[in-house]
């Protein structure tokens, strides 16, 4: 990371503090501070100088971030030419706009606190639009637009009321009567309760949008900086909490010395407080961990279809036992005080030893097994996959992929069979693994299969995994005409009369694709949307679109188990949500369907989703 780009981080995070102080303060004037009778010796000027303070820091640290920033944007490379790039940003810029605005409302804030309660007021509610408009600022806000804001919002006026506030309840504790200082405590704990509470709800909302999931936690640089944030934030909360249900009520007894105490417990929280809102401020200059490949820090991984055999459920019951132990447990040790630090040490234990005995659900993984293909599986993908296959593959595994090819009776493990299901039992990462590194057979007989990451590129890895699941796909199909795992339809561009543009467009209705080599006089009230797929220029019509992907043809032939000659006259009966669910072919299984045939399937598909539990599944 750059000089520079340290800089942008340095300056966001005290900017956000500063914000945060100004807020923090104004709030504990008006809702905290009054609690205390009589008030705390120049009470209110000591509240006006940190407002003060925190709002000359903003200004101060808003004005080298503009500048940062700036040069940040221009690629400048010198300081000349980075003064240069501040009008341009500041006036033309969101980030211009939203920190201009910001700073705006703080200068108003200070202005307006005094020691009116409505004045109290009117800063604070200044001073919270300035909060607000941290939502605007990052690569997270401008990748979530819409759906965020609020969720950012909430969470950074919760965290100004509460850590914001912070400083000034240290600050007016130790100035207070000690029955004041007591009633202040009270007061602030409600608060912070109220704000931790939305702390840990907004949380949990961005981190599902920006994160996703526990690789996406664990395996990015995003991902590894909410967790550590979310680190200090536990610990950040037991501080509150031995505040709250240990200092307080000594403070209550009229105990001098937990004044003292609870002074320092307040100056540990404070700085867990800074360490929370700069490790906030370099997340907002990462690109989200949902945009993000993950890589898998670990070994192995919890498979949860292991599950489906009986003797995995039989190994586990142990460990359900252990959880559900500690469980009741920690909630005895929770409700009965004398016992709450054994009780704690035994749940622990307890549950040490059901993780310990998870291990039948454990498989082993590798850094990219969470790695997710960019393809959408299109046809191109196929096609292109198909091309390396044939170049690449076949020698071991044969035309067929079956494990025939020439040099397979050479070889000392025979090469899988790329037609069974077990294909899909495997996530598409550890696949991209395998075809990169090389396989490594279990049993010992170490590399089976070259890697061939210095061969084929990034793209043609991930277009050969899109063909050997196209092409497993249509070694299953039987003669039934459906897929005994669930197969997305291969994306492919269309012209349709409404203007949709692309196979996926069309979600949310039932589709029928037909092949044909001519046209075809499509019956008016068609119970799905019909695509023609061509190798002959069609125009679309209002009865149907026309599939017009150079690649389409031959990738339909593929995921149907046919030769791109015999694909002519095949129907694929699409659901809404995108998954092949029906074939029929001329000469192959069913034949064509009358029309009560099509809309009782139509209506077949759209009753029946795919079930989640299905194998296959890999819709991108």
């Amino acid at each position: 990371m750059s000089l520079l780009a340290l800089l942008v981080i340095a300056v966001r995070g005290v900017n956000l503090v500063a914000t945060l102080l100004a807020l923090g303060t104004a709030t504990f004037a008006l809702a905290i501070a009054p609690a205390a009778q009589p008030a705390p010796p120049k009470a209110a000027r000591r509240l006006q100088w940190l407002l003060w303070i925190g709002a000359g820091a903003a200004w101060a640290s808003g004005a080298v971030w503009l500048i940062a920033q700036a040069a940040d944007m221009a690629g400048a490379e010198s300081l000349a030419e980075a003064f240069q790039a501040v009008p341009p940003a500041l006036f033309g810029t969101r980030f211009g706009h939203t920190l201009s605005l910001r700073l705006l409302l703080l200068l108003a804030a200070s202005i307006a606190f005094g020691v009116r309660r409505w004045r109290a007021g009117l800063a604070m509610a200044l001073a919270a639009g300035a909060t607000a408009a941290q939502a605007w600022f990052g690569h997270a806000a401008a990748a979530a637009e819409i759906t965020l804001p609020a969720s950012v919002i909430l969470h950074v006026l919760a965290a100004g009321v509460w850590l914001g506030g912070l400083v000034p309840l240290w600050l007016l504790i130790g100035a207070a009567p000690i029955a004041g200082a007591a009633a202040m405590a009270r007061r602030f704990s409600v608060l912070g309760i109220a704000a931790v509470a939305v702390l840990a709800g907004t949380a949990f909302a961005q981190g599902r949008e920006l994160i996703g999931s526990i690789p996406g936690l664990l395996g990015t640089t995003y991902g590894n900086l909410a967790f550590a944030k979310l680190t200090l934030f536990v610990v950040l909360v037991g501080f509150a909490a031995i505040n709250r249900m240990a200092l307080l009520p000594r403070l209550a007894g009229g105990e001098e010395r937990s004044r003292r105490q609870l002074r320092t417990s307040i100056a540990i929280e404070t700085a867990l407080g800074l360490a929370v809102v700069l490790t906030a401020a370099s997340l907002a200059e990462q690109f989200p961990a949902s945009h993000e490949q993950p890589v898998w820090p670990f070994p192995w991984r919890l498979d949860p279809s292991l599950l489906a055999d009986p003797a995995t459920r039989r190994a586990l019951v142990p460990a359900g036992f252990g959880i559900a132990a500690a469980a009741v447990v920690g909630v005895a040790g929770l409700l009965i005080r004398r016992l709450r630090w054994a009780a704690l040490a035994l749940a622990l234990a307890l549950a040490a030893f059901a993780i310990f005995r998870l291990q039948p659900l454990l498989t082993p993984a590798y850094p990219t097994t969470y790695y997710t293909s960019l393809t959408d599986f299109s046809a191109s993908s196929i096609d292109h996959g198909a091309d390396a296959f044939a170049a690449h593959c076949t020698v071991c595994h044969g035309a067929d992929g079956r494990g025939d090819g020439p040099a397979a009776a050479s070889l000392p493990v025979p090469p899988l069979d790329l037609t069974a299901l077990h294909l899909w039992a495997h996530p598409d990462g550890d696949l991209y693994w395998w075809i990169s590194r090389g396989y490594e057979d279990a049993s010992g007989a170490g590399l089976v299969m070259p890697g061939f990451a210095d061969v084929l590129s990034d793209d043609e890895r991930w277009n050969l995994i899109d063909y050997l699941h196209a092409h497993a796909a249509g070694a299953e199909v039987p003669a039934s005409g459906q897929w005994p795992i669930a197969v997305p339809a291969p994306e492919i561009d269309v012209s349709c009369a409404a203007g949709e543009a692309s196979l996926s467009s069309l979600r949310g209705r039932v589709v029928r694709l037909l092949a044909t080599d001519g046209p075809v006089v499509i019956p008016p009230g068609s119970a799905a949307t019909t695509v023609l797929l061509s190798r002959l220029p069609l125009a679309p019509g209002p009865e149907a679109c026309i599939g017009h992907d150079a690649d389409a043809w031959r990738a339909f032939a593929i995921i149907a188990g046919l030769p791109s000659d015999a694909l002519a006259g095949s129907q694929f009966l699409i659901d809404p949500q995108g998954w092949l669910r029906r074939l029929w072919t001329p000469g192959e299984g069913p034949a064509e369907p009358t029309p009560a045939e099509l809309a009782a399937a139509v209506d077949d598909v759209s009753r029946h989703p795919v079930p989640q539990a299905m194998p296959g599944g890999h819709h991108h």
